[in-house]
């Protein structure tokens, strides 16, 4: 699946996500990041989080929010910068989940200091610029990680007050996230998946797309 945004597209389509073994149509706008295999890795890998208040940081068409309600938070604050997004995030809670249980923030990473919360849930922006410069102009801005692919997840650890962090990440950009998380005070870094995940064609710029993986960590302050 190409996870690039813009290009001919002009009106919104459905995705399909699986979530608990059921397919879920969510509606993804031009412009906005389609759900893709670290999306469905971050999914399937998230554990009970009853009663939780918790953030999705960079919430794209939605498809984790709707999982962490699934899984019983109770609430979710969805994230995103790209205002397409946060109305698409908006229309797949209405079909799939409870929109009371929902807010919704139109801004940058930085601006996450703000807010208070159990957990952060977060598949980021990851591509290297060896990736995303090979992108059409009007989709690079969605995948962009920096130089290194870390800017965007370095941003999220550095600016949430949240105690733990749930995040995708390819083995490309991090084959070991601990390092990086301790630098911003999470000395607790377990996988909680590892999946010989279908990356898009475009990673082949980044290294051996055939043995890339997808890892799904679990970032805890100590």
């Amino acid at each position: 699946m190409s996870t690039y945004a813009g290009g001919s597209r002009t009106g919104p389509i459905d995705a399909v996500v699986w979530l608990d073994g059921e397919p879920l149509p969510v509606r993804v706008s031009p412009g906005v990041h389609t759900p893709s295999p670290f999306t469905q890795a971050l999914m399937s890998a998230l554990p009970r989080v009853d009663g939780l208040d918790v953030i999705d940081a960079g919430c794209g068409a939605g498809a984790v929010t709707v999982a962490l309600l699934w899984r019983g938070a109770a609430h979710v604050s969805a994230w995103d910068i790209v205002p397409a997004a946060i109305e698409d995030t908006r229309e797949n809670v209405r079909r799939h989940a409870e929109p009371a249980r929902v807010t919704y923030h139109l801004g940058s990473f930085d601006r996450l200091a703000d807010e208070d919360a159990d957990l952060l849930v977060t598949n980021p922006p990851q591509r290297p610029r060896s990736v995303w410069e090979q992108l059409p102009a009007d989709a690079r801005g969605i995948g962009a990680g920096g130089e290194d692919g870390l800017e965007k997840l370095a941003l999220i650890l550095a600016s949430t007050r949240a105690p733990r962090v749930i995040t995708s990440i390819s083995t490309l950009t991090a084959p070991d996230l601990a390092p990086i998380a301790r630098r911003y005070g999470f000395e607790h870094a377990e996988v909680l998946a590892d999946t010989q995940g279908a990356h898009d064609p475009i990673w082949r710029y980044a290294g051996d797309v055939e043995n890339a993986r997808i890892l799904v960590w679990d970032l805890r302050r100590t």
